[in-house]
């Protein structure tokens, strides 16, 4: 019992990393349907959630596919972007070929379409994002007078450490750093010789940083707003 205590703990502060494990495909329905069920799970964006779901439902496809519209039902789908939603209603397979789920996709589109019935909706999906504990993340900066760094360290509050996370693909002082739908943006700075205009972006389905459309004038010491 004490190892499955500590099992879900774990699943709840590292559910990313957790659940990309065969232990995670093995759980039964029910202890799936509580841990994502969580308001405290800990997730940047909802879409981990259906990808981790998505991958446990297919680990045994014949007999786990039944639950799909009960599970999904306990991913926040309003907080998903109209993008992604759109893109499961048309080509996941599984999500067309199922009447309930599809359903549940609607009431989702219908969320970001007509804000007005917004509080009807929040009887059927749950709109409430997730109280995950927070990290923070130092990103890039310098190392003495010269020294630029590409370089990501994030600590933890629970367990008051730090740890590196992957590096950007240029070493950037004096950047600006946003958060926007759960991906992390770096955008200019001085990587040591010249001002930059690059922008790159991380989150957790990418584990590493690429490359997005740069600015058009090179930028340091900006501030941004989301």
């Amino acid at each position: 019992m004490l190892n499955q205590i500590k099992y879900f703990l774990k699943l709840q502060f590292h559910f990313e990393e957790v659940c990309q494990t065969e232990e995670f495909l093995e759980l039964t329905r029910a202890e799936l349907d509580e841990i994502v069920s969580n308001d405290c799970l800990n997730v940047l964006t909802e879409e981990s959630v259906f990808y981790a779901l998505e991958s446990w439902i297919k680990y045994d496809l014949t007999e786990r596919q039944q639950y799909l519209a009960q599970l999904l039902h306990c991913v926040r789908l309003p907080l998903l972007s109209v993008k992604f939603l759109t893109r499961l209603y048309e080509a996941n397979h599984l999500i067309r070929d199922d009447h309930a789920c599809k359903h549940l996709l609607n009431e989702a589109l219908k969320y970001h379409f007509m804000p007005e019935h917004r509080l009807s909706y929040q009887t059927v999906l749950s709109t409430r994002p997730r109280c995950a504990p927070k990290v923070l993340l130092a990103v890039g900066g310098k190392a003495g007078l010269f020294a630029t760094l590409e370089s990501v360290e994030r600590w933890d509050p629970d367990s008051n450490t730090w740890a590196s996370v992957e590096r950007m693909a240029e070493c950037r002082s004096t950047l600006g750093v946003v958060v926007l739908a759960g991906k992390l943006y770096a955008l200019g700075g001085y990587d040591g010789q010249y001002y930059l205009q690059s922008v790159e972006k991380y989150g957790p389905k990418l584990k590493e940083w690429q490359p997005v459309a740069p600015m058009t004038k090179s930028r340091s010491s900006l501030h941004l707003l989301p």
